[in-house]
């Protein structure tokens, strides 16, 4: 027990210090921002939210105003923005200093700080009471921990009865990730003919590359891929009201500057997708 506690310490850490780099820097670097100020902030915001076009309406499904709410890694700060204007309160839980600099910048520079607030935490051992939030919001966190499972734990444990979870999650059966061993051993291959193309060399560390990177390239600590299957595994408190899958890579055609996405957003996506979007209610 305490060897697997000092794995869980230690994942953390590293966890804390690969994700100090906000999650969406390299999205910002390709709309050219490169100073954080109001105006770059509401393009990042713009353009997030076109990227992800469900990712609003799936909030609108669980926001109603002057509720507590939690949200669970912070990233480039645009989906806490948009739950702390219409919260009673809102706390944002990161474990990186980097995004919650970022969260509370933005509720300082947005007239909300004294009712909303970020700091850094750890998912697996969240310090709040049993039952203190109406809402809790993680998009694309928890499946990083290390834990998938406990993380869920402690956010059915801190979430009131009759209270709401969306959460996002990667998974297993999308198109990249079933096409994973072929691309990897393709990368490989051309490796031995272009010294300057990198890839991981461990398929584990791949896998977990081809989803999130920094920008210097390395892959993060840890990745769980789950099936819509499993979701309901998952949860031990909780009545689950939806599970979709969503989201696709840029699925641009080799030596064009054409873009698939936007066409096969909405259907496609709902077969082979990268990530699951699941609503849940607290019993």
């Amino acid at each position: 027990m305490k060897a697997k506690q000092e794995g869980i310490e230690g994942l953390s850490q590293d966890n804390s210090a690969f994700w100090d780099e906000l999650c969406g820097s390299s999205f910002a670097h390709e709309l050219g921002i490169v100073e954080v100020n109001k105006e770059n902030l509401k393009k990042f915001d713009e353009a997030f939210f076109r990227y992800y076009p469900y990712l609003k309406p799936y909030l609108g499904e669980i926001q109603s105003d002057n509720k507590i709410i939690l949200e669970i890694g912070l990233g480039y700060g645009t989906v806490g923005q948009d739950l702390a204007t219409h919260a009673k309160s809102y706390t944002g839980v990161d474990i990186a200093n980097g995004p919650v600099a970022m969260m509370n910048y933005r509720l300082a520079d947005n007239g909300l700080q004294n009712h909303c607030h970020a700091e850094q935490g750890n998912a697996l051992d969240l310090k709040f009471p049993d039952q203190h939030f109406d809402q809790i919001v993680s998009i694309g966190c928890l499946h990083h921990t290390g834990n998938l499972k406990l993380a869920l734990e402690e956010v059915q444990r801190v979430c009131k009865p009759g209270g709401l979870i969306l959460f996002m999650v990667y998974n297993r059966y999308s198109l990249r990730t079933l096409a994973a061993p072929l691309i990897y051993l393709f990368c490989r291959v051309y490796m031995l003919f272009n010294r300057k193309f990198k890839v991981p060399s461990e398929y584990g560390a791949f896998k977990r590359w081809q989803r999130d990177s920094r920008m210097d390239g390395s892959p993060p600590p840890a990745t769980e891929f789950i099936t819509l299957d499993e979701i309901g595994n998952l949860f031990s408190q909780c009545e689950i009201l939806k599970k979709e899958i969503r989201n696709l890579g840029k699925f641009k055609i080799p030596g064009t500057s054409v873009k698939l996405r936007h066409y096969l957003l909405g259907w496609f996506d709902r077969i082979l997708g990268l990530d699951i979007y699941v609503i849940a209610k607290k019993n």
